[in-house]
């Protein structure tokens, strides 16, 4: 049920967090929820946008005119970027190169577990727990508890009867549960306002 995530590519964008630094006055929940969004989606991942990516975990992302006909995931790592500085202590371009090199590699080798850790990296999920990373809206076992419990609400269960139900499925207790529902909505509930904020700036 639970998606994995490869164990190099996971040590890779921990390392790369370490080299960045969110910039002052700047939410990067809110600025990396339109990225985020794309990476826990079942949509193509875009070399041209992974190129950005690679560049913004390096440090080397250029404030620069989007061209015409940028896609839609590099518009979104450009804003993700706005929420990211180079570290004080690490140098990205040395914490960010093993990821970096992953990203202009094969896209075909990002799964959801890996798109996942992605969005939990520049939604800042990953800094806020720095020994012991918590599970992001984007995290794989809370995409899978999400969704077993929005199925037995369709098949007509009750919420308390659903997430019990579901606690049991999963091994987890029903706060647990709570807590990724809540998560869950918080995200959606950010990616509309980022996307309501996007439309009035066209």
């Amino acid at each position: 049920m639970i998606v994995p995530c490869d164990t190099d590519f996971a040590h890779a964008v921990r390392l790369a967090a370490t080299g960045l630094r969110t910039a002052s006055g700047i939410d990067p929940e809110i600025e990396g929820a339109p990225l985020a969004a794309i990476l826990c989606s079942d949509r193509a991942l875009d070399p041209d946008a992974l190129e950005l990516l690679a560049r913004l975990v390096t440090g080397n992302l250029r404030k620069v005119i989007p061209p015409a006909g940028e896609s839609i995931m590099a518009h979104a790592v450009r804003r993700a970027g706005t929420a990211w500085r180079k570290g004080k202590d690490a140098d990205p371009t040395t914490t960010g190169a093993p990821l970096a090199a992953i990203l202009r590699g094969d896209p075909a080798r990002l799964g959801p577990g890996e798109r996942a850790l992605l969005a939990d990296m520049v939604t800042g999920e990953l800094r806020r727990g720095q020994s012991a990373p918590t599970k992001g809206a984007g995290h794989p076992d809370v995409l899978a508890v999400v969704e077993a419990v929005n199925k037995r609400l369709n098949e007509g269960d009750k919420l308390e009867f659903a997430s019990e139900f579901v606690a049991a499925q999963f091994e987890i207790d029903k706060r647990t549960v709570f807590n990724y529902l809540k998560i869950a909505r918080e995200r959606e509930a950010m990616i509309g306002k980022a996307t309501d904020i996007k439309s009035e700036d066209k």
